[in-house]
């Protein structure tokens, strides 16, 4: 049966309550924003540390956009569950599919718009610094690809920012799937964004977002750390997103724009220290993290019918 209502209406009404929202506004933006730039200056030293051969430790703040879609994707979807629409979808002769697909679109937008925001207010702060260290690291990423300035230089870089986009994407899909089996298990929205908060604080806290990696530096505790961290989706995320960033894969010594002291353990490199092992290796967890939550929806749909 063709669908009653066309997908461009059901967006555009996904669009409309989305960014009417105060509560996205705060919790996409305005939040993420502020908690970027105190990350920022604590680490900097309010631009008196030098950062700018440390890029992988300020490349790693623009993870937290994405993260904080938790509570706009859950707002968003407690709503829709709890709207006529949705639970009157086969009257309408609309699929769930598009609904949830309107809802990932106007998310993503929404984290789109606080990316670039994040990215103002860095610069904007940058501005007041003695060592602009955001600054110069935004626009040294082309560097750690074109060296010589050949052409499969080139490509290789767009491949690196392709595939940033593609990962950046999957892992907003993941947000959004661990936002859809909160909101099926969950009925509070109240008890589902605090859950939220807790949710962030170990991403952040065990992914590579807040602490410099450098700062534990007892080589076993460290280890112990990164198993710990092995245990959320946001650090093989966090450490493929790095490696594109500064061209690990290529170029191994570019870890030390992450990793300083050689004595500490490279993350999915399984003891050996192979930079070029972090890239595909990320690459296959955060594939399997995703998937494997979205199988797990799909088996609580079936469950449920």
């Amino acid at each position: 049966m063709k669908d009653k209502i066309p997908f461009q209406n059901v967006l555009r009404y996904t669009f409309k309550s989305t960014f009417k929202s105060f509560r996205n506004y705060l919790f996409s933006i305005i939040l993420p924003v502020f908690i970027i730039l105190a990350i920022y200056l604590i680490k900097t030293s309010f631009g008196q540390s030098d950062y700018r051969e440390k890029s992988g430790q300020i490349y790693n703040l623009l993870i937290i956009p994405f993260t904080f879609s938790l509570f706009a994707f859950s707002s968003t979807l407690v709503n829709w569950k709890e709207s006529v629409l949705i639970k009157q979808s086969k009257i309408f002769s609309i699929s769930k599919i598009k609904i949830y697909f309107s809802i990932f679109i106007s998310i993503a937008t929404l984290t789109l718009i606080s990316l670039i925001c994040s990215i103002l207010a860095l610069f904007t702060v940058d501005s007041f610094l003695e060592i602009k260290n955001f600054s110069m690291t935004f626009w040294n990423m082309a560097g750690f690809y074109i060296i010589k300035g050949k052409f499969t230089e080139y490509l290789n870089l767009i491949f690196a920012i392709t595939l940033l986009i593609v990962f950046f994407t999957l892992y907003l899909f993941l947000i959004f799937n661990i936002c859809y089996i909160s909101s099926l298990k969950i009925k509070s929205i109240v008890l589902i964004q605090a859950i939220n908060f807790i949710i962030i604080i170990l991403f952040f806290a065990l992914g590579d977002v807040v602490l410099d990696v450098n700062l534990v530096t007892n080589k076993y505790a460290q280890m112990i750390y990164n198993i710990f961290g092995y245990l959320t989706p946001t650090k093989s995320f966090q450490w493929l997103f790095i490696s594109l960033f500064t061209n690990t894969t290529f170029a191994g010594y570019n870890l030390l724009e992450t990793i300083v002291s050689p004595n500490l353990e490279v993350p999915y490199t399984f003891l050996t220290n192979k930079t070029w092992m972090i890239l595909p290796v990320t690459l296959i967890f955060s594939t399997i993290w995703t998937l494997a939550l979205f199988l797990l929806i799909q088996n609580s749909n079936k469950k449920g019918k």
